[in-house]
C-alpha cells in the first residue's frame, strides 16, 4: 500500500502534495467522532499485548465495490489526515484483568495484561477497551490471539504485492491503487485465500506485516475479512516513530519482536520478490535457523529476477500456481 523504500520516496511526497492540493480536511467534510481503534492483539495463555489508537475523526466509511476512483481518494486521505488524541487515560480489560496506560503524542497505547488464575485457552480472545476519563464513556472492542503454551509454528507474511497486488514496483501504479481504490476493490494475488486459509489450519496463527501506516489499518483488515483471508495480527507503521525509509529494519524489528515474545515459536516466512524480503528473511535464517520452519516467496512483477537471491527458498509466481505451498512446510513430520 504505502511505500518504505527509498526508491519510492516520491509517492509519499506525492500523497502529501495531493492531500495538500485537494485541501481536505475530515474535520470540516465529515462530522468527527472521539472513537478507540483497537489493533488485533496477541499473546501467550499468561500474558497478551494490545495497541491500539485514539482518535477524533470520522468513521471510515463501508467499502463500496461500485465507488469511484474520486470517492475513494478523497475517503484514502481523509483516512491519512488524522486527529490523535495524546495524553489520554486509557483503560483495557480482557477476562477479568485490566491495565491502564496513557496515549502519546500520535494516539497510541499498549499494554500487556497478565495474572489470570486460570491460563486463557488458546484462539481469538474479546477486548474491551474504554475511556474513563469522558462522559459518556468512550469505548470499544476488539480482539486478542492467543497462541498455545510450548512448541508453536505461526506464518509471517509480507503484505503488499505478496497478499495483494500492490504494485509497488511502480511508482505510478502504487499510487493509484492506494489513493483510488477501497477495501472492496483491491486485488488479492490469485489463490491467496485458499493458499493461506489452508497453511493457517495447520499453524498457530498468522501475522501480516505492512509497510503502511496506522492509518490505513481498518482498510487492511476489512479487505482481509472480505476476502476471506485468515484474521490475525496486522503490523503497520507508525510514521511519527518508524523509519519511512528502511524496509529491511523495520521488518526485521518487528520479526525480533515476535521472535522474543514466544520463545518457542517457529516461522514459515512469506514474502515477495519486489522489496527485500528474500534478503530479510535469509539473514533471519542463518542467524536463527531453528526458528525457521521455510521461506516462500511469490515473484513479484517487475522485482529483481537474480535466482541468487532465491538459494534454499520456494518461489512461486501467484498461489494458483501451487494452493498447497504455504501448507505443505506445515505438514507433520513423518
Amino acid at each position: 500500500m504505502i511505500p518504505t523504500t527509498s526508491g519510492r520516496r516520491g509517492i509519499g511526497l506525492a500523497l502529501c502534495i495531493a492531500a495538500l492540493a485537494l485541501g481536505v480536511s475530515h474535520r470540516t467534510a465529515h462530522a468527527a467522532t472521539l472513537r478507540i481503534l483497537i489493533f488485533r492483539g496477541y499473546g501467550l495463555p499468561d500474558r497478551v499485548v494490545v495497541s491500539g489508537r485514539v482518535l477524533r475523526d470520522p468513521l471510515p466509511p463501508p467499502p463500496d465495490a461500485n465507488a469511484s476512483a474520486l470517492s475513494n481518494t478523497v475517503d484514502t486521505l481523509r483516512m491519512l489526515e488524522t486527529d490523535e488524541m495524546g495524553d489520554v487515560p486509557v483503560r483495557v480489560e480482557l477476562k477479568g484483568r485490566t491495565a491502564r496506560a496513557v496515549t502519546d503524542d500520535d494516539g497510541l497505547f499498549r499494554v500487556e495484561l497478565s495474572g489470570w488464575q486460570r491460563p486463557l485457552g488458546p484462539g481469538m480472545h474479546t477486548v474491551h477497551v474504554r475511556l474513563d476519563v469522558l462522559s459518556p464513556k468512550v469505548q470499544a472492542q476488539g480482539e486478542a490471539w492467543v497462541l498455545p503454551a510450548g512448541p508453536t509454528v505461526a506464518i509471517v507474511t509480507d503484505f503488499d504485492d505478496t497478499v495483494v497486488q500492490s504494485g509497488v514496483t511502480h511508482k505510478g501504479e502504487l499510487l493509484a491503487r492506494t489513493l483510488a481504490r477501497n477495501a472492496a476493490q483491491i486485488e488479492a494475488v490469485p489463490g491467496a485465500a485458499a493458499a493461506y486459509r489452508a497453511a493457517a489450519r495447520r499453524a498457530h496463527g498468522v501475522f501480516y506485516v505492512s509497510g503502511s501506516p496506522h492509518n490505513l489499518y481498518e482498510r487492511i483488515d476489512r479487505f482481509l475479512q472480505l476476502g476471506e483471508l485468515p484474521r490475525g495480527p496486522l503490523f503497520l507503521k507508525n510514521f511519527g516513530e518508524d523509519p519511512l525509509f528502511d524496509q529491511r529494519g523495520y521488518k526485521r524489528d518487528r520479526l525480533e519482536t515476535l521472535l522474543l515474545f514466544f520463545p518457542e515459536l517457529r516461522l514459515l516466512l512469506v514474502g515477495d520478490s519486489g522489496e527485500q524480503d528474500p534478503e530479510i528473511y535469509r539473514a533471519l535464517a542463518t542467524a536463527l535457523p531453528e526458528r525457521v520452519v521455510a521461506i516462500v516467496i511469490r515473484r513479484a512483477p517487475g522485482g529483481d529476477p537474480d535466482p541468487g537471491r532465491f538459494t534454499g527458498m520456494t518461489v512461486v509466481d501467484d498461489w494458483l500456481q501451487d494452493p498447497e505451498v504455504l501448507a505443505r512446510p506445515l505438514a507433520p513430520k513423518r
